[in-house]
Formats: structure tokens, sequence, C-alpha cells
């Protein structure tokens, strides 16, 4: 491992910048399954970008190769900290719409042909609108809402991401409302 330098300075602070632009991407009012994704590889980078400022400033401590200037190193680990902590609200923010979510998925009931697909449909879809939750936990939820018969209709579509549409359109030209 090389020395810590007034270079490594700047490459730590530009790394955590380009964190930090990655995540204008992402609207926090609204977040989807993609926001989730993004939020959850931005603070793996952080992270390693941490650890390995914190590696380098213990190499650099101990050899006569030290930072350049002395507030230098705590200026790195405070910028990537508080993307860290940045990352953390936003983490908390999608579990807990993720929560909502599924309270909501669970206050409806188990769906049968008896009833009227469309205000399930709409229910369903309303609980699942500005949920962080990826596709295929909307498929699972779905699919534990149909009664067995219903269920059927579905079961031979692939386990992908693509496959929560397709359930609702089959579902939807097998059960409509008439």
């Amino acid at each position: 491992m090389q020395p810590f330098h007034a270079g490594r300075v700047h490459d730590f602070i530009a790394s955590a910048i380009s964190c930090h632009d990655a995540l204008g991407a992402v609207d926090p009012s609204r977040f989807n399954a993609a926001d989730a994704h993004l939020v959850n590889v931005i603070r793996s980078q952080a992270l390693g970008l941490l650890a390995r400022y914190r590696a380098e400033a213990a190499v650099a401590a101990k050899s006569s190769f030290a930072m350049l200037s002395s507030d230098a190193g705590p200026r790195v680990e405070s910028v990537l900290v508080a993307l860290l902590d940045t990352l953390d609200r936003f983490q908390t923010e999608i579990n807990r719409r993720t929560e909502v979510a599924k309270t909501a998925i669970n206050r409806i009931p188990q769906w049968t042909p008896e009833q009227s697909w469309t205000r399930f449909e709409k229910r369903l879809l309303q609980a699942f609108d500005g949920s962080p939750l990826d596709s295929l936990t909307k498929l699972d939820l779905l699919t534990d809402k149909l009664d067995p018969g219903s269920r059927e209709v579905i079961s031979e579509l692939p386990y992908e991401a693509e496959s929560f549409e397709k359930a609702i359109e089959i579902l939807k030209n097998e059960f409509q409302d008439n």
C-alpha cells in the first residue's frame, strides 16, 4: 500500500463527491426499487472508501510520509461519514416505506373470483404506489393475496421481474368486472 499523501486526499474527496452526485438521481419523496438498489450500491462504495481511507491513513501515520496537512485526514473522514449519514437516512426512509406498503398489503383480504377484481387491483396498486418494493416482492405479495384457483391462472409465469406486470394483466383479462 502506498503512503497516504495530499493527492490521495483529493482522490477520496472526489470519490465521495461522485457518490453524492449519484444520489442526485434519487427522489427521496418517491423512492422506488431502482432508488433502493442505487442507495445500497452507493452505500457499499462509501463504506469501501471509508475502509480504504482508514487503512491508508493508518499506514501513513506509521511512516515518514505523513499527510501534508494536519486537517486533511479528518476532513476526508468527516466527508465520508457525512455521506454515510445521508445514505443511512435514505435507507431508513426506504425501510419505513417498505413496511408501510407491506402493512397496507396485509390489510387487503385474500381475493377470490366472487369479489370485484377492479376494487382489489386498485387497492393493491395503491399500496404498491410509491413503495421501494421490487417487482419480485410485489409478485410474491400479489400471489399471497390470491385464492388457490386464481393463483393457478398465473402459476406458469416465470419467476422474474417482468412477471408482476404480466400477472396483473392476465388476472385483469381473466377476472375483470363485467
